[in-house]
């Protein structure tokens, strides 16, 4: 169960708006002082009516996309994370976050231009996803594949795949067919080794060393109960399928699966913990009341925290998103003491998303945010009352998230 004054914890947070500036500050300037923290979400004065209300504050980002901007109370940089990252977005870079040192790395032979939307790591190496705003009616990317020694990028496989799916020891690319309940998803290792064709009707979201997890669609199905069936499939015998329970695969390793459920709002939510092999729920995390998951989960390395948005249940006063659905905060969910821990000082618009990766060691949560024409970089762990920003300048126009991948003390990385 949540610990006794987290649902307490949540109308305290107070934030600050994040405001677009004319141009990029220069390299290597000092972080912006924060501004005065505004009332907690909620406080707004009941007499306030919707003509007067601030709209939420945005900027103009790439292929034309107005980027909503989070609320923000973040303070400088003040200890050594010794972390070096990956940051997607307006291309590649190779970040120093504690100097602010970036790199940005070359395209060799694969172009240039458009927009990184995915970073994955594995034995195999670093590869990521760029999209060209040509390419949003039908967004089918191309894949790239990092030379860590020579810092550049090449294109690592032919043809045009939607999405990447990691595992501890190789990515996958692949496109969804036209309909998974009639049509296999086929999995194209990027290392080049042979592919995989799934079972029909069985959609991979999570990779392990010995299993792929996901949902069983059948023909004309619609989420149920909510959800669909979970399965897992064996990656030495994809016709090797089992079920493990309803819902949705959030985050997986060879131990156990993390998965949930759609709820409305007359229900609690909960992240529910179950053994890969023996597909029984053994520990469940609830969310606090009204609230529900709003992104992908992050799972850290030592497998004891995972990391997500968390929606609130109605949109801020304050502000008009101009769409509906509540902002997000920041969670972590620590699943060996069942501890659940909100970011404080990160407020996140509707339907926006921050890019989210644990250092390798656990310790520290990186924090991408896209803010139109540049991208911001935080750093946070339990016990601090604020992110810390790294002085790393970002500049570039973002058209989606910022995906970060934390590559400290990978041997074939050049530092910056």
């Amino acid at each position: 169960m949540l610990p006794a004054g987290v649902a307490a914890a949540i109308a305290v947070v107070a934030f600050a708006v994040a405001r677009p500036d004319p141009t990029p500050p220069p390299e290597g300037a000092a972080p912006e002082a924060t501004s005065t923290p505004t009332a907690p979400a909620g406080s707004a004065p009941a007499s306030v009516t919707p003509s007067d209300l601030q709209p939420w504050p945005s900027a103009v980002g790439a292929c034309g996309s107005d980027a909503s901007l989070p609320l923000l109370s973040v303070g400088p940089l003040r200890v050594n994370t010794g972390l070096t990252v990956l940051v997607g977005g307006a291309g590649v870079r190779l970040v120093d976050v504690d100097t602010g040192d970036v790199r940005r790395l070359r395209a060799a032979g694969a172009g240039r231009g458009g927009q990184v939307t995915e970073l994955a790591a594995s034995q195999a190496g670093l590869h990521a996803v760029r999209l060209r705003c040509a390419d949003l009616m039908a967004p089918a990317g191309t894949v790239l594949s990092l030379n860590a020694r020579r810092l550049t990028l090449s294109a690592a496989l032919p043809g045009r795949i939607d999405a990447l799916l990691s595992g501890p020891d190789s990515v996958w690319a692949f496109s969804y067919p036209t309909d998974l309940a009639t049509g296999p998803m086929v999995l194209q290792p990027v290392d080049g080794d042979r592919s995989v064709t799934l079972p029909i009707g069985f959609e991979a979201a999570v990779a392990t060393d010995q299993f792929f997890l996901g949902s069983l669609i059948r023909d004309g199905e619609q989420p149920a109960d909510g959800g669909f069936d979970i399965a897992a499939v064996s990656r030495a015998d994809p016709s090797d399928l089992r079920r493990l329970g309803h819902g949705y695969v959030l985050a997986a390793t060879d131990r156990f699966a993390l998965t949930y459920r759609d709820c409305d709002p007359a229900r609690t939510c909960a992240l529910i913990w179950t053994r890969t092999r023996v597909g029984a729920a053994t520990r469940s995390f609830p969310l606090p009341a009204g609230r529900a998951l709003a992104s992908e989960v992050v799972l850290s390395a030592n497998e004891q925290y995972a990391a997500f948005q968390l929606s609130r249940p109605n949109p801020d006063p304050r502000y008009d998103p101009g769409h509906p659905g509540g902002p997000s905060d920041l969670a972590v969910q620590d699943l060996r003491t069942g501890t659940l821990s909100l970011v404080p000082g990160v407020e996140l618009a509707p339907k926006s998303t921050a890019g989210l990766a644990f250092s390798r060691d656990g310790r520290w949560l990186v924090i991408a945010l896209n803010e139109g024409r540049r991208a911001r970089l935080l750093v946070w762990r339990p016990g601090l009352d604020r992110p810390m920003q790294s002085p790393a300048r970002l500049p570039g126009g973002i058209l989606y998230n910022v995906p970060v991948l934390d590559v400290t003390g990978r041997a074939f990385i050049t530092s910056p």
